[in-house]
């Protein structure tokens, strides 16, 4: 596993490597109640975090403040153990014993932990030359870990050092001499130049002869250093040569990641200045009755999901299949149920019904029948639990990561509104115990294993934001497989939204939460986070009026994560990588680890609405893919939070 910690190479003594490892082992010893000794950790490589957060001070005290990154190799007794340690090593488990060991908290794990098994013995004594052996080898690859790091700090420093500056743009570093690069000895002129400005203009650097300037080449004046700056670049020349290694990398396997950091620009085409003006209520198109008191509740949102399956073409649908099935009593009944629910939503639109027969309640009430009915005969009926499980044609079910737990009409199947998903997902949260599980995307609830709903709400984060029960719900189903219930009918425009209580409670749970942490340093830090698009360019539209990301915005501050969603197989056309920059908690979303199901996504989310205004920054990189040419375009975008 690796990770981050809020010192410097310079500081992370020996001292603090060894107290590091006693809290680790305490860690590991309480997840897998076995002994697991500072003996059994070890610490197999340890370098700089790139840049990712600049504290907010005075120019000539600005300092990074990432921290290392550190590799550790953690020995157990059995597989057993190991399985058990995997999921229980998050970021809590372990700064609760790091607390006690005396090491700063860890800022994140930048790898999540992963089981290796080393085979077994036939024997004691067989065991026992193998722990000698295994011992050795450890050492060995240590060592050789060690000198690969130094070895690729090398190579990165040379990688950042080929990346060609213009020479318009001049940073002073200080008194003392560049520790690497190559210093300028042969041209006086411009070490003069640099003692009154540090800006040039094309044809001011022309003069001084200089080509082929370097990131690395320095020059000495007046006994200070100067080296050349990014001038207007959106991305430093460190984390340049980070994201080329990353694309590089998704390219040569051929594939990238699915999931909530990817997105389209056309997420942000169809998303005005106005929509996020207007704000979320406007947006999801509910009725003047709708009342945000009584619908976002525990109650509101069950009521909602279970109206999922009060859609007439849905019915119709499966009353089709059903009739394909031989199935002819439950096909006609469920045809008659289809005729009823049309008449039910066609009322609800109408608020002042003059005949009985126009009122929701009639409707209702012959709905509730014709279910009875179909119970009675040991029938099928959506969303009841007293129904009989039906084995539907695969072709009537089937969709392109799965099926639907029933046949579905057209529009349902395109807003990702499949009732048996989503409700399994919400009965999770509110009536069952965590559990792990092994998933596409991670292992579920990992770390927050037999927590109820009840202990979730108890999490000091949950009381500092004073969630209500139903904004902790609603983020939490936010973090399932469900997400797309959410996300898709946000995106499409579709009014009223399918969830708008669920919608509305992940909005105002996100806002909340941007006050914790309000006394830190990172409550007013400028944090970079980054969000790949796939196929997609900058249009001129976009660059010079920004837009709305209609949906909650996922996020990263690692842009190798990013780059993996901007990088897909097949879809080589191009990409963007967005990197959005915030200067304090209220410009940007809330770290939900804490609350998710999957917690090793590690993501920061911004709520729907959000603004994102381009700050006329964009890079653009090009990558060979066998033979053809690999764009990707890189925009500088400010938020601004409904």
């Amino acid at each position: 596993m690796q990770i981050i910690l809020p010192y410097t190479i310079e500081v992370f003594t020996a001292e603090v490597q060894e107290n590091l490892k006693i809290g680790i082992a305490a860690a590991c010893s309480a997840g897998c109640q076995c002994q697991i000794s500072k003996w059994d950790v070890n610490i197999t490589g340890a370098f700089e975090a790139r840049r990712r957060v600049l504290v907010a001070r005075p120019p000539d005290t600005r300092r990074t403040t990432n921290g290392i990154k550190v590799d550790l190799a953690i020995g157990v007794p059995s597989i057993e153990a190991g399985g058990v340690l995997v999921p229980y090593l998050t970021k809590d488990t372990i700064n609760q014993e790091l607390k006690k060991a005396g090491v700063e908290p860890i800022t994140a794990i930048s790898r999540t932990p992963e089981f290796i098994s080393a085979g077994s013995g036939g024997g004691d004594s067989a065991l026992s030359v193998g722990v000698i052996v295994g011992l050795i080898i450890a050492g060995i690859a240590v060592v050789m870990m060690l000198g690969f790091g130094v070895f690729y700090d090398y190579l990165r420093r040379n990688k950042v050092a080929a990346e060609l500056a213009s020479g318009l743009k001049w940073k002073k570093t200080g008194a003392t001499k560049p520790a690497f690069g190559q210093e300028l000895t042969d041209n006086p002129e411009l070490g003069i130049a640099l003692t009154l400005k540090t800006n040039f203009t094309q044809e001011e650097w022309v003069k001084f002869g200089i080509r082929k300037l370097r990131y690395d080449n320095f020059i000495e004046s007046g006994g200070f250093y100067y080296k050349p700056a990014a001038e207007d670049e959106v991305l430093s020349p460190e984390l340049r040569v980070e994201v080329r290694e990353a694309v590089e990398k998704a390219l040569a396997e051929g594939q990238g990641q699915d999931g909530r950091m990817m997105g389209g620009l056309k997420d942000f085409k169809s998303g005005k200045f106005q929509d996020a003006a207007k704000g979320i209520k406007s947006f999801i198109g509910v009725p003047k009755s709708w009342l945000k008191g009584k619908e976002c509740t525990i109650d509101g949102i069950i009521a909602e999901v279970k109206r999922l399956c009060n859609c007439p073409d849905c019915a119709a649908a499966q009353a089709s299949v059903l009739a394909d099935m031989k199935r002819d009593k439950e096909a006609e009944l469920t045809r008659r149920l289809a005729t009823e629910l049309s008449g039910l939503l066609r009322t609800q639109e109408n608020e002042n019904p003059s005949d009985e027969n126009e009122k929701p309640i009639f409707w209702q009430k012959k709905m509730d029948v014709t279910r009875s009915e179909i119970e009675a005969d040991d029938g099928w009926v959506y969303g009841s639990n007293k129904s009989t499980a039906v084995s539907w044609p695969d072709d009537s079910v089937t969709h392109a990561r799965g099926k639907y737990g029933q046949p579905m009409c057209p529009i349902c199947k395109e807003l990702c509104l499949d009732f048996s998903t989503i409700w399994a997902d919400l009965h999770y949260i509110l009536y069952e115990k965590a559990s792990n599980k092994q998933c596409f995307n991670g292992i579920r609830d990992s770390g927050h294993t037999d927590m109820e709903f009840a202990d979730f709400m108890k999490l000091k984060e949950v009381l500092e934001a004073g969630l209500s029960e139903a904004e902790l719900c609603a983020l939490r189903f936010y973090k399932s497989h469900s997400f797309g219930a959410i996300n898709t009918a946000l995106r499409k425009r579709h009014q009223p939204h399918p969830l708008p209580a669920t919608v509305m409670c992940v909005n105002d749970g996100l806002k909340s939460l941007r006050g914790n942490d309000a006394e830190s340093d990172n409550a007013t830090a400028v944090i970079e986070f980054f969000r790949g698009f796939t196929d997609m360019q900058v249009t001129q539209d976009f660059k010079s009026k920004g837009g709305t990301e209609q949906a909650p915005m996922s996020t990263t501050t690692d842009c190798h994560v990013a780059c993996g969603y901007a990088v897909r197989k097949g879809q080589t056309n191009g990409a963007l990588l967005m990197k959005i920059v915030t200067s304090n908690n209220l410009q940007r979303g809330a770290d939900l680890t804490f609350l998710s199901m999957f917690p090793g996504e590690a993501e920061t989310l911004f709520p729907p609405l959000t603004f994102v205004q381009p700050t006329g920054k964009v890079e653009e990189m090009d990558f060979k893919n066998g033979n053809t040419i690999f764009k990707l375009t890189i925009v500088e975008v400010t938020t601004t939070l409904p």
